[in-house]
């Protein structure tokens, strides 16, 4: 999609995008809940969002979910495109150089990469569409709604 920029989220950005795209994905908790769960500082928690013309149309945040010798595994915290955007690319672009510029982060830090690991009971076909190559483990009535849990384990090399 031409005009679309993938970039680090600022600062002073944080509760804008908490309130209009990570609301999207968690509309039961309010904006100071969010930003406690999911704001962090380097090398722990990155944010990137995708602008449109100046407009922020989505959001991703990466952590490390465990780092031990000299190692890491990140997990994908939240990835979010507002509705009118998406079935457009946004989502794809915006995990992909996300992945992309975290997995550089560490290992500018000089720790390799090992694997992205996924929770979703929603977004099951986008991940499936977008990962090259991932483990699938199924879990039923993990929160106890009766939903379907899914992890996805992408391993790199």
């Amino acid at each position: 999609m031409n005009g679309l920029v993938i970039r680090e989220m600022r600062k002073i950005e944080t509760e804008k995008v908490l309130a209009e795209i990570v609301k999207e994905v968690y509309p039961e908790l309010i904006v100071k809940d969010l930003k406690n769960w999911l704001t962090g500082e380097k090398p722990f928690v990155q944010w990137f969002v995708a602008e449109f013309e100046k407009k922020i149309v989505g959001a991703c945040s990466l952590g490390a979910y465990d780092v031990r010798k000299k190692e890491v595994i990140l997990d994908l915290y939240v990835i979010v495109v507002l509705p009118q955007w998406r079935r457009k690319g946004v989502g794809e672009k915006l995990l992909e150089i996300s992945l992309e510029k975290t997995r550089k982060h560490w290992l500018k830090q000089g720790f390799k990469t090992r694997a992205l690991l996924i929770e979703t009971s929603e977004a099951m076909i986008f991940y499936e569409k977008v990962l090259t190559s991932f483990k699938k483990v199924r879990f039923e009535g993990v929160w106890g709604d009766g939903k379907e849990v899914v992890f996805y384990f992408v391993p790199f090399q």
